[in-house]
Formats: structure tokens, C-alpha cells, sequence
């Protein structure tokens, strides 16, 4: 008896510093340690990209350059829904996270009755899998809308949809928005925040833009006062409590359609002027306050790459801003005639020294002109090879090319 009543001591003293050992490293450790954000149409793990190409989720390995269709399904010809890799539809956001790939996607079609009345039918789904293409499971599900925005931390996934409210007039757009978390260990599925329609605020859609070091999410709540088409828009950044919903309004934007960027300890704001196509980027500080103006660019995007920003205004105008050295590069083709090309860059990894880029060449090629069939042909290069290649730094700049740079205007 008292042997069995020592084992029973012994275990429980075993399973108390076990438990002590994870409660004291979780309270040590450092919130968040990895932040995951979804992208459209594409998501980068150690190993590689995945992308959709053809409504099949594909994966490009970063070593061999090899792309393979992510399903394990034995002797299966991936040209139907029965395919693990199938992914219908259109509005694909995606991440790849713990051994999983997250990825959403929306279909809908529009019906004209016979008495002339106009519905929508459709489905937005959020689906995971396992990397190697095993374990589809649905975990979100909706008779309409979409998943607008996602970002994985700890053993949590969050995200923000939005449904339609009402019955369904063509060009009106009236949605509910929710925020959504999925806890990956246990497989459970909770609504954070409801954001329900009013008048006062339509065509209205929810983004998360980044986490605090509390645990509370930032989400950009943006709609109109009115008519899509004329009605002000105006977007609130919020702070959300992830247990209780709660909400702290950080500031309010309108007609400025900002976006927001964030990266360990960066933050940039990029809003922009309709009226004359100029963006403007900022950097920001952690409540998403205005900071250092950084450049402003007429008829571009920004595209996220990974310590750097991609600044794009055609196929032949690019810009790259490292904002770790805080370097700028222009891209050659700056300085050449219109119908020249560099590939689009997908991702930048640093560390392995690799860029992942879209390797169609569209030399030659104007507004207009039809493009060739196939315009998804991923590939992965040397990134200090293609940056000295293809890019010039600014500092190095001849005083003609300065003048001729009038895109954009670097501060």
C-alpha cells in the first residue's frame, strides 16, 4: 500500500512540474513569437509557395523549383471537386500555418426568374489542409459573402467575413460582418464581433490589420454613409478584445482608403487621393498614428514582399523600398522605353537569399494586347543576382535619370 501511495506521490509531483514548466515558459514567452497574415491567392512556408493555379491549390518547392498539385490522393487526375486541391470559386485568401494551409474562397451566381425577379445564390468557404495535401476539413461556412481577411498567432486563427443582408438588388451592396476566431488545437469556431448593417453604414467590410502585444486585434472597419457610388467613405480603426468584443476606436479616416502594413516592429500606413491617383505612405506608430511621410507614387500599388515594399506603377516602372536598411532600388526599366519588363516579385526571403517571381515574360507587350494563355508560371532565383540585375540603387542614380524618375517622389 504504501509503495502504490509513493508512485501516486511521485507521479503527481512529476505532472505538477511539468505543468509548472509550460505555465512559467508560456508566461516568459514573448507575445506574439510568429504572426501570420493571409494573402490573395498565394502564402510562403519555409519550403516554398503555394499558390492557385487553374482552381487547384499548387505548390513550388524553393530548392528544386519543382511544382507539384498539393493532394495526396492516390491515382487522382485533379480535374474535379473530388480533387483535395480543388478550389472553386474566386476572392481566394490564403495562408500556410502549422502544418496547414488555410484558404478561403466565394461562389456566387445571379438568377433571373421568370417573373423578372432578380436573387443571388452562392457559398464562401474556409477550408484547411494539411501541407502535404491530406485532411481537407471545412471549418467556416456561409450561404453568401466572403472571407475578407485572415491572420494566424499561438494556436489561434482569425478572421473577418461578411454575408449579405437582405434580399439581394443588383449594385447594392448591404453586409453583416462578423469577426471570427478558430482555436487549431481543438478545432473550435467562435464569433468575436458582430457587425451588423445599418443604413448609416453600407458596403461595409472588416479587415484585421494587426495584434498587440496584449492579445487585442486592430481591424479596419471600413464602409459609406450611403450610396456606394457617392456616399463618403470612411473607415474606423478599432482595437477589439479577443474575449470580450469590446472596442476601443483608435481614429477614424475618410476618402483616404487606407491600408495597412505591419512587420515585427514597423508599422506603415499607405492612404490614398482618387482624384489625382497619388498614394502616400507612412510609417506609424503602434496605434496607427501618423509618422515620417515616406514617398508618395501617382497610378501605383504596394505590394508586401517581405522586408521590402514593392512599388509598382506599370510593368516597366517598379520601385523597392528595403525598410530594414531603409534603402531604395528602381527598377532599370524605370529608364527604358514602354513595352520593356520585369518580372513581378511574389516574395523576397532574405535569409535564403531567394526571390519567388512571376516568370511570364511580357516583354513587348502594351495595354490591350491580348496576353498569352497560361500567365501563372511561378519560379524561384537568386535574389542578389535579380536585384543587381534588374534593380539600380538609388543612390547611385545618374542626375538625368533623378529627373526623368517623376512617378514617383521619394522623400
Amino acid at each position: 500500500m504504501k509503495r502504490i501511495i509513493k508512485c501516486f506521490a511521485c507521479l503527481f509531483i512529476t505532472v505538477a512540474l511539468a505543468v509548472g514548466i509550460f505555465i512559467t515558459v508560456k508566461l516568459n514567452k514573448k507575445f506574439p513569437d510568429e504572426i501570420v497574415y493571409g494573402e490573395y491567392m498565394q502564402t510562403f512556408s519555409d519550403n516554398g509557395m503555394y499558390f492557385i493555379n487553374n482552381n487547384r491549390l499548387c505548390f513550388i518547392d524553393n530548392a528544386t523549383g519543382q511544382k507539384v498539385v498539393v493532394c495526396n490522393r492516390a491515382n487522382c487526375e485533379h480535374k474535379d471537386k473530388a480533387c483535395n486541391a480543388y478550389i472553386p470559386g474566386i476572392g481566394v485568401n490564403m495562408l500556410v500555418y502549422d502544418g496547414y494551409v488555410y484558404i478561403s474562397s466565394c461562389e456566387s451566381e445571379i438568377l433571373h426568374g421568370e417573373d423578372g425577379q432578380i436573387t443571388k445564390e452562392g457559398i464562401s468557404t474556409l477550408i484547411r489542409l494539411k501541407i502535404d495535401g491530406s485532411h481537407r476539413r471545412e471549418i467556416y461556412s456561409a450561404d453568401s459573402g466572403a472571407v475578407l481577411s485572415m491572420m494566424a498567432v499561438g494556436d489561434m486563427l482569425y478572421f473577418t467575413a461578411y454575408t449579405d443582408y437582405g434580399e439581394y438588388k443588383a449594385n447594392v451592396w448591404h453586409n453583416d460582418n462578423a469577426l471570427y476566431a478558430y482555436n487549431i488545437r481543438w478545432g473550435k469556431l467562435k464569433c468575436i464581433k458582430k457587425y451588423a448593417f445599418t443604413e448609416e453604414e453600407d458596403s461595409a467590410g472588416a479587415e484585421i490589420i494587426g495584434i498587440s502585444d496584449k492579445g487585442t486585434l486592430y481591424i479596419d472597419y471600413g464602409y459609406t454613409n450611403g450610396d456606394a457610388a457617392t456616399g463618403i467613405v470612411t473607415n474606423r480603426i478599432e482595437e477589439v478584445n479577443i474575449k470580450t468584443g469590446d472596442v476601443v476606436l483608435l481614429r477614424t479616416f475618410e476618402d483616404a482608403y487606407p491600408k495597412f502594413f505591419a512587420d515585427k516592429n514597423k508599422k506603415y500606413l499607405q492612404t490614398s487621393d482618387f482624384e489625382t491617383d497619388v498614394l502616400t505612405m507612412r510609417e506609424c506608430d503602434d496605434r496607427f498614428g501618423d509618422g515620417k511621410e515616406l514617398f508618395t507614387a501617382k497610378n501605383a500599388r504596394v505590394d508586401w514582399l517581405g522586408g521590402y515594399m514593392h512599388v509598382v506603377s506599370s510593368d516597366y516602372l517598379k520601385a523597392l523600398y528595403d525598410y530594414e536598411e531603409e534603402r531604395w532600388y528602381i527598377a532599370k526599366t524605370s529608364f527604358a522605353q514602354e513595352g520593356t519588363y520585369i518580372s513581378d516579385i511574389k516574395k523576397v526571403d532574405r535569409d535564403k537569399n531567394i526571390v519567388y517571381i512571376d516568370a511570364t515574360d511580357y516583354t513587348g507587350y502594351k495595354p490591350g494586347d491580348l496576353l498569352p494563355g497560361d500567365i501563372s508560371n511561378k519560379a524561384v532565383r537568386d535574389w542578389s543576382v535579380f536585384l543587381e540585375e534588374n534593380f539600380i540603387p538609388y543612390e547611385d542614380l545618374t542626375g538625368e535619370q533623378l529627373e526623368s524618375l517623376t512617378w514617383i517622389d521619394i522623400k
